[in-house]
């Protein structure tokens, strides 16, 4: 399907913005039931509401996804400060976004789990087009 899509938490904080139309498959194993029953109903041209409560949102939150680093392993010229976002490179080379939850002396606490886990949100969505997927 063909959307446009707009995503925002039930405190009114916009998550996502899509306002020109992408690609995505309408399948139910890659989507929030509410979400899938809602992009099922629209016809093209549609405009529909979804809400997905916190419970089937993304995955749940994780400990292991909280790091405590030693500041003489991070560079010296940065600043830490409560809450502010950073992105983190791993052992395999891709950088994560990583929310800074504490600064103590020696270390600083990044929190990777995503925004939206744990959370609920309404998705708005548009449907510009649908198309069959080719036969593999």
């Amino acid at each position: 399907m063909r959307i446009t899509y707009r995503v925002v938490f039930d405190d009114g904080t916009v998550l996502l913005d899509q306002p020109d139309p992408v690609e995505l498959p309408c399948d139910a194993r890659l989507m929030p039931p509410a979400l899938f029953a809602c992009a099922r109903t629209l016809a093209v041209g549609e405009t529909n509401t979804a809400h997905v409560g916190a419970d089937e949102a993304y995955e749940e939150r994780s400990p292991e996804r909280i790091l405590r680093i030693e500041r003489r392993k991070l560079p010296a010229e940065c600043v830490f400060e409560k809450g502010a976002v950073m992105h983190l490179e791993g052992p395999d080379g891709n950088v994560h976004p990583a929310r800074v939850i504490a600064v103590e002396g020696d270390s600083v606490t990044f929190d990777l789990n995503h925004d939206a886990v744990c959370r609920s949100f309404s998705v708005e969505m548009t449907l510009h087009g649908i198309a069959d997927l080719p036969v593999r």
